[in-house]
């Protein structure tokens, strides 16, 4: 997946299948869909077993929406403001 958000990834991934005909069984399908995704995210959705490419695509999207939130609370968290726990030196 690399820098691809999860939708360049998924509409790239279905537009290269066009050029792969005798990829016809859905679990080969589904496994190379997966196979390119980051680790993480590869590792939630063959846990949840899809027995669909469009069920791989969907959880895809759910589990990259789910990631991206938990990192913006991270960086929040962190804070920007270094000096504001530090007492004022007078």
């Amino acid at each position: 997946m690399g820098s691809l958000t999860d939708e360049e990834y998924t509409s790239r991934f279905v537009e290269l299948l066009r050029y792969v005909p005798y990829h016809k069984e859905e679990k080969e399908n589904i496994h190379r869909f997966v196979s390119g995704i980051l680790v993480a995210l590869k590792d939630m959705i063959a846990f949840n077993e899809p027995r669909s490419l469009e069920e791989a695509i969907r959880k895809l999207k759910h589990f990259y929406e789910q990631s991206k939130c938990r990192f913006k609370t991270k960086q929040n968290w962190k804070g920007n403001d270094k000096n504001k726990w530090k007492w004022d030196k007078k």
